[in-house]
């Protein structure tokens, strides 16, 4: 009890300096809080473009997806469009998921790209 009244007494005879200094001390940390939560650092999301080059084979594999450099659609070897494909527009994939990395999409009149996808 003896020192509630002490507290009770210093508080009554300076309410607003302990107010202000209250304040300060809050703001200070609240602005403190602030700048750490503003300046952490996230981890940088790198997102790489990939060329053609970076993902195309030069050598066909054992399913070819063979993609037409033109219209950016991928076939399988033996659909009606990579047989009619000019040779010098074709690309070599070793997957339909690398293909589709670089933009390419399925050709609607191939039956079997769908069981690679």
């Amino acid at each position: 009890m003896r020192y509630f009244r002490k507290i009770k007494d210093l508080v009554g005879e300076n309410v607003d300096f302990i107010f202000t200094f209250l304040v300060v001390v809050l703001g200070s940390l609240l602005v403190w809080g602030l700048l750490n939560l503003w300046q952490q650092k996230t981890p940088e999301l790198v997102v790489e473009q990939l060329e053609l080059a970076d993902i195309q084979t030069n050598t066909p594999t054992e399913i070819q997806i063979i993609g037409n450099k033109n219209s950016k659609i991928y076939h399988l070897a033996d659909c009606p469009g990579a047989l009619k494909m000019n040779e010098s527009n074709k690309v070599f994939f070793d997957s339909v998921a690398a293909a589709k990395l670089v933009g390419y999409r399925a050709a609607k009149n191939c039956s079997g790209l769908e069981y690679l996808e």
